[in-house]
């Protein structure tokens, strides 16, 4: 079946960089020891994971394959027996996926895998059911359960809380971010390195490919990611707010940037949202690939501004692949109708999963 090639190369390169992560570096025997936080050390040194550990930033194209084939599987009128292969496959790249962002202790990669599957089964599912409107909250309900329950594995997996306070990081990392909103519009809360647009996009400033061919953060003067990390707990400790909960929401790391002109900024967001709904609601790649990290960007507002960073640059590249390969695979008139019908519906795309 064609539509199972991209999710299973997929999900091997990443078991392969899994594997790599495991037996050239000792992150699995940190995790195992609720030591994690130490991976997260600025000064820790780095190890050179070979070639197939350079496929540890194609993460967020295995993440928005897994969102597009999820489109595909669950808005499809399929045979059960079908539908229960199909999903194992689904399922197993998404423990993948989860299990990648383990092994790098990151909170941020994690969320996006499980958050952006929400509009994918709303949308194909509310479409069914148009007369059970609250259908929808038992698995968001589920899902939000789920995301929360890693947030707390992987805060205690780093050693540095106990239950309590890794409830009171999760205060301390959403709801007092807008708090330190109001400092950064008043006044109070002022950043050592504020003016040099390192927040407008994360890609421009830390993608060593694109600094290689255009110095971006040489030209705009931008310091390496762990000098301005550093000091952010500073700043805001100088404040008088406390220095360890930096998060400042999206909206305050833009305003330090370019000031007044954040909701123009904003506006272009917003702009790019509304063409990736569009794509998405008529089922078409750039759109299933896209929006769901949209809808994730944010929902994570309150923690800073994740939309343009190498994620959002790399699942362009990869949705730009992967429409070639509908093309190619099933067809011009197949990919067409994959595209225009809707989900579970008489001309439902079934066809893709069968393979035709």
């Amino acid at each position: 079946m064609p539509l199972l090639i991209p999710i299973v190369i997929s999900a091997l390169l990443g078991c392969i960089t899994l594997a790599v992560i495991g037996l050239k570096t000792n992150s699995f025997s940190l995790i195992l020891a609720e030591q994690a936080q130490a991976l997260k050390d600025p000064n820790a040194p780095t190890v050179d994971l070979s070639f197939w550990g350079k496929l540890i930033p194609l993460a967020p194209i295995h993440m928005a394959i897994i969102w597009w084939f999820a489109f595909r599987l669950w808005g499809a009128e399929v045979s059960q027996a079908t539908r229960r292969s199909m999903t194992i496959v689904l399922w197993i790249a998404v423990l993948t996926a989860i299990a990648n962002s383990i092994a790098h202790a990151e909170r941020v990669t994690l969320m996006p895998i499980l958050v952006g599957l929400f509009p994918v089964w709303v949308f194909t599912n509310t479409k069914v059911s148009m007369g059970k409107s609250w259908s929808f909250l038992k698995p968001i309900a589920v899902g939000a359960g789920a995301v929360l329950g890693l947030f707390f594995l992987l805060t205690l997996l780093r050693g540095n809380a106990q239950v309590g306070d890794a409830a009171q990081l999760l205060l301390g990392y959403t709801f007092s971010s807008y708090n330190r909103l109001a400092a950064t519009l008043d006044g109070s809360l002022r950043y050592t390195y504020a003016g040099n647009v390192q927040d407008l996009c994360a890609f421009c400033t830390s993608n060593k490919y694109l600094n290689a061919v255009f110095p971006y953060a040489q030209f705009f003067h931008i310091p390496d990611a762990v000098t301005t990390w550093a000091t952010d707990f500073t700043d805001t400790g100088s404040a008088g707010l406390v220095g360890g909960y930096t998060f400042a929401s999206a909206f305050a790391y833009i305003f330090r940037d370019i000031g007044w002109w954040s909701p123009l900024y904003f506006l272009l967001q917003g702009l790019i949202v509304g063409r990736a709904w569009q794509s998405f609601e008529r089922g078409r790649v750039f759109g299933l690939m896209l929006y769901p990290w949209c809808a994730f960007s944010v929902l994570f507002w309150f923690g800073f501004n994740v939309f343009f960073n190498d994620a959002f640059f790399y699942i362009i590249a990869g949705a730009i692949v992967l429409r070639l390969y509908e093309k190619l695979s099933f067809g011009r008139a197949a990919a067409t109708q994959a595209e225009a019908a809707l989900p579970r519906s008489v001309d439902s795309p079934a066809t893709l999963l069968e393979g035709n």
